[in-house]
Protein backbone atom coordinates (compact mmCIF):
# COMPACT_ATOMS: atom_id res chain seq x y z
CA UNK A 1 0.00 0.00 0.00
CA UNK A 2 1.30 3.42 -0.98
CA UNK A 3 0.49 6.69 0.83
CA UNK A 4 0.74 9.59 -1.54
CA UNK A 5 1.30 13.05 -0.07
CA UNK A 6 0.75 15.87 -2.49
CA UNK A 7 0.48 19.60 -2.85
CA UNK A 8 -2.30 21.63 -4.46
CA UNK A 9 -0.74 21.75 -7.92
CA UNK A 10 -0.10 17.98 -8.05
CA UNK A 11 -3.64 17.17 -6.98
CA UNK A 12 -5.11 19.56 -9.56
CA UNK A 13 -2.96 18.18 -12.38
CA UNK A 14 -3.82 14.57 -11.66
CA UNK A 15 -7.45 14.60 -10.64
CA UNK A 16 -9.04 17.82 -11.97
CA UNK A 17 -9.74 16.00 -15.23
CA UNK A 18 -11.92 13.19 -16.52
CA UNK A 19 -9.14 10.84 -17.61
CA UNK A 20 -6.81 9.85 -14.77
CA UNK A 21 -9.26 7.71 -12.79
CA UNK A 22 -10.62 6.09 -15.97
CA UNK A 23 -7.09 5.16 -17.03
CA UNK A 24 -6.26 3.70 -13.61
CA UNK A 25 -9.50 1.69 -13.52
CA UNK A 26 -8.92 0.40 -17.04
CA UNK A 27 -5.36 -0.72 -16.30
CA UNK A 28 -6.56 -2.42 -13.12
CA UNK A 29 -9.32 -4.28 -14.99
CA UNK A 30 -6.99 -5.54 -17.71
CA UNK A 31 -4.36 -6.75 -15.22
CA UNK A 32 -1.60 -6.31 -17.77
CA UNK A 33 0.62 -3.70 -19.36
CA UNK A 34 -0.96 -1.20 -21.70
CA UNK A 35 0.26 1.51 -24.05
CA UNK A 36 -1.10 4.93 -24.98
CA UNK A 37 -2.50 3.62 -28.27
CA UNK A 38 -4.59 1.02 -26.41
CA UNK A 39 -5.88 3.62 -23.95
CA UNK A 40 -6.72 5.92 -26.86
CA UNK A 41 -8.84 3.24 -28.56
CA UNK A 42 -10.58 1.97 -25.44
CA UNK A 43 -11.46 5.40 -24.02
CA UNK A 44 -12.00 7.06 -27.40
CA UNK A 45 -9.54 9.86 -26.72
CA UNK A 46 -6.60 11.24 -28.69
CA UNK A 47 -3.38 9.28 -28.28
CA UNK A 48 -1.52 12.41 -27.15
CA UNK A 49 -4.09 12.91 -24.36
CA UNK A 50 -3.70 9.29 -23.27
CA UNK A 51 0.10 9.59 -23.21
CA UNK A 52 -0.06 12.89 -21.30
CA UNK A 53 -1.96 11.38 -18.38
CA UNK A 54 -0.12 8.06 -18.47
CA UNK A 55 3.19 9.93 -18.17
CA UNK A 56 1.78 12.14 -15.41
CA UNK A 57 0.65 9.10 -13.42
CA UNK A 58 4.05 7.50 -13.94
CA UNK A 59 5.84 10.68 -12.88
CA UNK A 60 3.91 10.61 -9.61
CA UNK A 61 4.85 6.96 -8.98
CA UNK A 62 1.37 5.56 -9.49
CA UNK A 63 2.25 3.76 -12.73
CA UNK A 64 5.41 2.05 -13.88
CA UNK A 65 6.56 2.84 -17.42
CA UNK A 66 8.75 0.61 -19.60
CA UNK A 67 9.89 1.40 -23.11
CA UNK A 68 10.06 -1.56 -25.48
CA UNK A 69 12.96 -0.67 -27.77
CA UNK A 70 12.70 -3.92 -29.77
CA UNK A 71 9.10 -3.25 -30.90
CA UNK A 72 8.14 -1.06 -33.88
CA UNK A 73 7.83 2.55 -32.84
CA UNK A 74 9.55 1.77 -29.51
CA UNK A 75 6.26 2.06 -27.54
CA UNK A 76 6.07 2.69 -23.80
CA UNK A 77 3.91 0.31 -21.77
CA UNK A 78 2.42 1.15 -18.40
CA UNK A 79 1.39 -0.97 -15.43
CA UNK A 80 0.15 -0.31 -11.90
CA UNK A 81 2.74 -0.15 -9.16
CA UNK A 82 0.06 -0.86 -6.55
CA UNK A 83 -3.59 -1.91 -6.50
CA UNK A 84 -4.52 0.60 -3.81
CA UNK A 85 -3.53 4.26 -3.49
CA UNK A 86 -4.07 6.08 -0.19
CA UNK A 87 -3.96 9.85 -0.68
CA UNK A 88 -2.92 12.00 2.25
CA UNK A 89 -4.21 15.58 2.06
CA UNK A 90 -2.35 17.93 4.40
CA UNK A 91 -4.61 20.98 4.25
CA UNK A 92 -1.95 23.25 5.74
CA UNK A 93 0.38 22.30 2.88
CA UNK A 94 -2.41 22.53 0.32
CA UNK A 95 -3.32 26.07 1.40
CA UNK A 96 0.33 27.16 1.35
CA UNK A 97 0.85 25.87 -2.19
CA UNK A 98 -2.33 27.34 -3.69
CA UNK A 99 -1.66 29.95 -6.32
CA UNK A 100 -3.39 33.15 -5.29
CA UNK A 101 -2.91 36.61 -6.79
CA UNK A 102 -1.35 39.39 -4.71
CA UNK A 103 -4.06 41.09 -2.67
CA UNK A 104 -3.59 44.49 -4.28
CA UNK A 105 -3.79 43.00 -7.77
CA UNK A 106 -7.56 42.79 -8.11
CA UNK A 107 -9.16 44.11 -4.91
CA UNK A 108 -9.89 47.86 -4.76
CA UNK A 109 -8.93 49.95 -1.76
CA UNK A 110 -11.62 52.62 -1.29
CA UNK A 111 -11.97 54.90 1.71
CA UNK A 112 -14.83 53.70 3.90
CA UNK A 113 -16.99 54.88 6.78
CA UNK A 114 -20.57 54.39 7.93
CA UNK A 115 -23.14 56.35 5.96
CA UNK A 116 -24.48 59.33 7.89
CA UNK A 117 -27.98 58.74 6.46
CA UNK A 118 -28.29 55.11 7.65
CA UNK A 119 -30.16 55.48 11.00
CA UNK A 120 -32.93 54.91 11.90
CA UNK A 121 -33.63 52.49 9.04
CA UNK A 122 -30.64 50.32 10.01
CA UNK A 123 -30.48 48.31 13.22
CA UNK A 124 -27.39 46.44 14.43
CA UNK A 125 -27.68 43.30 16.57
CA UNK A 126 -24.76 42.46 18.89
CA UNK A 127 -23.60 39.34 20.71
CA UNK A 128 -22.30 39.25 24.28
CA UNK A 129 -18.85 40.34 23.02
CA UNK A 130 -20.25 43.50 21.39
CA UNK A 131 -19.68 42.08 17.91
CA UNK A 132 -22.28 42.76 15.23
CA UNK A 133 -23.84 39.44 14.22
CA UNK A 134 -26.88 40.66 12.28
CA UNK A 135 -27.99 43.83 10.51
CA UNK A 136 -31.63 44.69 9.87
CA UNK A 137 -32.17 47.25 7.15
CA UNK A 138 -35.44 48.73 5.89
CA UNK A 139 -35.58 49.20 2.13
CA UNK A 140 -38.12 51.31 0.25
CA UNK A 141 -39.33 49.61 -2.93
CA UNK A 142 -40.52 51.22 -6.18
CA UNK A 143 -44.06 50.37 -5.08
CA UNK A 144 -43.47 52.60 -2.05
CA UNK A 145 -43.48 49.67 0.33
CA UNK A 146 -40.95 49.19 3.11
CA UNK A 147 -39.33 45.76 3.25
CA UNK A 148 -37.00 44.61 6.02
CA UNK A 149 -33.83 42.77 4.98
CA UNK A 150 -31.61 40.77 7.34
CA UNK A 151 -27.88 40.43 6.83
CA UNK A 152 -26.33 37.62 8.89
CA UNK A 153 -22.63 38.16 9.48
CA UNK A 154 -19.97 35.47 9.70
CA UNK A 155 -16.84 35.84 11.83
CA UNK A 156 -14.79 37.65 9.17
CA UNK A 157 -17.63 40.08 8.47
CA UNK A 158 -18.17 40.77 12.18
CA UNK A 159 -14.48 41.54 12.62
CA UNK A 160 -14.51 43.88 9.63
CA UNK A 161 -17.69 45.62 10.83
CA UNK A 162 -16.11 46.31 14.21
CA UNK A 163 -13.47 48.62 12.70
CA UNK A 164 -15.53 50.57 10.16
CA UNK A 165 -15.32 54.26 11.17
CA UNK A 166 -18.53 55.91 12.43
CA UNK A 167 -20.16 58.69 10.33
CA UNK A 168 -18.50 61.47 12.37
CA UNK A 169 -15.01 59.94 11.99
CA UNK A 170 -12.55 60.27 9.13
CA UNK A 171 -12.92 57.47 6.56
CA UNK A 172 -10.24 54.79 6.45
CA UNK A 173 -8.96 52.68 3.59
CA UNK A 174 -10.37 49.22 3.12
CA UNK A 175 -6.97 47.56 3.62
CA UNK A 176 -6.29 49.53 6.82
CA UNK A 177 -9.61 48.32 8.23
CA UNK A 178 -8.70 44.74 7.30
CA UNK A 179 -5.34 45.12 9.05
CA UNK A 180 -7.00 46.38 12.25
CA UNK A 181 -9.49 43.52 12.06
CA UNK A 182 -6.73 40.92 11.66
CA UNK A 183 -7.97 39.94 8.20
CA UNK A 184 -4.82 39.06 6.29
CA UNK A 185 -5.13 36.16 3.84
CA UNK A 186 -6.30 36.74 0.29
CA UNK A 187 -9.64 34.93 0.46
CA UNK A 188 -10.66 36.50 3.78
CA UNK A 189 -9.82 39.95 2.40
CA UNK A 190 -11.85 39.21 -0.73
CA UNK A 191 -14.72 38.02 1.47
CA UNK A 192 -14.53 41.26 3.49
CA UNK A 193 -14.59 43.33 0.29
CA UNK A 194 -17.69 41.55 -1.02
CA UNK A 195 -19.31 42.20 2.36
CA UNK A 196 -18.36 45.90 2.14
CA UNK A 197 -19.95 46.10 -1.31
CA UNK A 198 -23.16 44.62 0.12
CA UNK A 199 -23.17 47.22 2.91
CA UNK A 200 -22.66 49.98 0.35
CA UNK A 201 -25.55 48.62 -1.73
CA UNK A 202 -27.86 49.14 1.25
CA UNK A 203 -26.30 52.57 2.02
CA UNK A 204 -25.02 51.30 5.36
CA UNK A 205 -21.49 52.44 4.55
CA UNK A 206 -20.10 54.98 2.12
CA UNK A 207 -17.24 54.50 -0.37
CA UNK A 208 -15.16 57.48 -1.44
CA UNK A 209 -12.18 57.73 -3.78
CA UNK A 210 -9.63 54.91 -3.74
CA UNK A 211 -6.64 55.16 -1.44
CA UNK A 212 -3.19 54.35 -2.86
Amino acid sequence: MSVWRLDYSSFQQLFANEYSLKILALIFQRKNKICAADISKLLDIHISTAKKYLDLLAKNNILKSEQYLHKPGKPTFYSLLVDRIDISLDLSQISETMDVPPVAENIPNPLIREDINSPPRVQFHFDNKDMVTEISVKVRTKAKKTIAHKIILNETESQFMKYIPHPTMEPESFFDICTKAGISDYYSIKEAYLFAEKLMKYDIIHFSHSSH
